[in-house]
């Protein structure tokens, strides 16, 4: 008992070790900065402009991150001594050996010097940074502020907001009433306008005398510094106003060279400032709970279509109305195929014993309960790789695509196999972990939960081979995923079911593969029948991932065939 608790107190500091570690790490800054577009934003960590809970948060969802692999390697190294114990019993005479003394006891911070060491390794640094990314984004530092700010892109706002007070582009327009048509395009007057319009619209919304209005949330001081600063950036834009050098279409002479420059480089102060508003109005609406409030309501004039209201409020509702095709599509394909599944792998043992009995003569019904149960822990057993392969690249596509280090407009003659796989590498880890953990929680319920030393080495002494293999069913549905959230937005919902098609082809064979491989009676019809049961699940999650990633696209656009990108 001593030895045990012993034992477990060495595991408890190598766990602690890992969370210091942790802590000092998720504190530190990415390589690549978030918001290096948004230069209002360079100099202000994440961090600073989130609460305390969301920071706990955070840190809480990195520092599992840590233990599940110091978890699921220290696990591997246990079980694999015991099989390797196994092994060894076979062929020893006399005493069975056992581990040494201080095997057993270094093991645990042997594991946690390890992963310090291997995630500080410049090659690994990518993926740590990522799972760095990865907790921020879940934990809100600062949450989706990259996504509002893409959404503000979108926005119209010279629909929206022409008929309010908008001092900065009335200001500009003044100044060009009489400018010569034909150097509009020249001097960038109509993006020179754009992003006029969208500061004047949201600055009702980030001035500090305004602010409260419609961002009620706890004062900060760091956004406070940030309003400020904003503010001086409208100031300096219109004293650049009146800077700009004034021709008039009577005037005898052309532009010169310097007086069309200063267009030019007004044209790129304005679209700064409207990018370090968008980004501040972005951190707010985060902040303020993903939310907006006003007094004044929308008022809508259905036969005009012109929203005769705060614009604030129509911003409020347009970022409120973007759709996560993705994480919905996964979540709702999920639960289908676990659904379906389960009643088509019950269908399966029922109709294989049948055909058995046709054509071998060999009575194998199952009772109804028993293949009630095997359903149940197949479902099970090809949920949890699936959701375990599939979600991370979903989470990770999402970080890169923020952080502009994602192309998704790639062509299928140039096919990005090393950046999609590299991706996908960890889903095959955890398909390998998850898929045993099933098993073995499958183990324990048949026993009880009286789960023995013995029966856990003689359960990977049988299947090692075939958890190993997991691995290339995890980076085959991780692989699919991606190349599919990053078609179907440029291929026809035909070739996008093709792909899915084609890649749960890849899957079946790989998964008869394995069977064949991994079963001691190499070839049989019970090793046929589980690999086609293990293949149900995830031909039902892919086809339906793909078709609900195409409805949400909405109405049907032309969309270029795949030999054409």
């Amino acid at each position: 008992m001593n030895e045990q608790l012993l034992y477990w107190l060495i595991v408890g500091a190598g766990a602690f070790t890992l969370l210091v570690e942790a802590y000092r790490s998720f504190n530190s800054p990415n390589g690549r900065h978030p918001f290096e577009l948004h230069p209002i934003l360079q100099q202000v960590e994440a961090r600073t402009l989130c609460t305390n809970g969301e920071i706990i948060a955070g840190f809480l969802c990195y520092a599992t991150m840590y233990l599940v692999l110091y978890a699921a390697i220290l696990g591997s190294a246990e079980v694999y001594t015991l099989v390797s114990l196994a092994a060894g019993a076979q062929t020893t005479v006399g005493a069975i050996p056992t581990p040494e003394e201080h095997d057993f006891y270094g093991k645990p911070i042997f594991v946690s010097a390890l992963l310090i060491s291997f995630l500080s390794l410049g090659p690994v640094k990518p993926i740590e940074r990522t799972m760095r990314s990865f907790a921020h984004r879940l934990a809100g530092i600062p949450r989706g502020v990259y996504r509002v700010i893409e959404t503000l892109h979108a926005f119209p706002f010279e629909k929206h907001c022409s008929q309010m007070a908008t001092p900065l582009c009335s200001k500009f327009e003044k100044k060009l009433t009489a400018l010569k048509d034909q150097q509009n395009a020249f001097l960038h007057i109509a993006e020179i306008k754009s992003s006029l319009l969208a500061i004047d619209c949201l600055a009702m919304a980030t001035r500090t005398d305004s602010r409260t209005l419609y961002f009620p949330m706890h004062r900060m001081s760091q956004l406070t510094e940030l309003l400020k600063t904003l503010e001086e950036e409208h100031h300096e834009l219109s004293k650049a106003i009146d800077a700009l050098p004034e021709h008039t279409s009577n005037s005898q002479s052309a532009m010169t060279d310097d007086e069309q420059q200063a267009y030019v480089d007004f044209a790129r102060k304005a679209a700064i400032t409207r990018e370090n508003t968008m980004a501040l109005f972005s951190v707010m609406f985060v902040r303020n709970n993903r939310s907006i409030f006003s007094v004044q309501q929308v008022i809508r004039d259905r036969e005009s279509s012109r929203d005769n209201s705060n614009p604030i409020e129509v911003i409020k509702e347009f970022i409120q109305g973007t759709y996560n095709a993705e994480q919905n599509a996964f979540a709702l394909a999920f639960l289908v195929a676990i659904c379906l599944g389960f009643l088509s792998i019950v269908s399966t043992y029922f109709v294989w014993a049948k055909i058995i009995d046709v054509f071998s003569n060999q009575q194998i019904y199952p009772s109804v309960e028993l293949a009630l149960e095997a359903a149940t822990w197949d479902s099970i057993r090809s949920a949890a790789v699936i959701f375990s392969s599939v979600l991370f690249v979903i989470y990770a596509r999402e970080v890169r695509v923020e952080q502009q280090s994602w192309n998704t407009n790639w062509k299928l003659h140039h096919f990005p196999f090393l950046r999609i796989l590299s991706l996908s590498l960890f889903s095959g880890v955890a398909a390998i972990f998850s898929s045993a953990f099933i098993d073995i929680a499958n183990l324990a319920f048949d026993v009880d939960f009286q789960l023995t030393t013995t029966q856990i080495t003689f359960h990977f002494q049988q299947f090692s081979t075939f958890y190993f293999l997991q691995f290339g069913a995890g980076v085959i549905l991780a692989f699919a995923a991606l190349v599919i959230m990053d078609k179907h937005d440029h291929l026809h919902s035909k070739w996008t079911i093709t792909i899915a098609v084609l890649f749960m082809a890849l899957y079946c064979v790989y998964m008869f593969g394995v069977n064949f491989v991994a079963y001691d009676e190499a070839w049989t019809h019970k090793s046929a029948r589980d690999a086609i049961i293990f293949c149900i699940v995830p031909f039902i999650f892919l086809t339906m991932f793909a078709g609900l990633l195409e409805l949400s696209e909405g109405p049907e656009t032309p969309k270029p065939n795949p030999a054409g990108g």
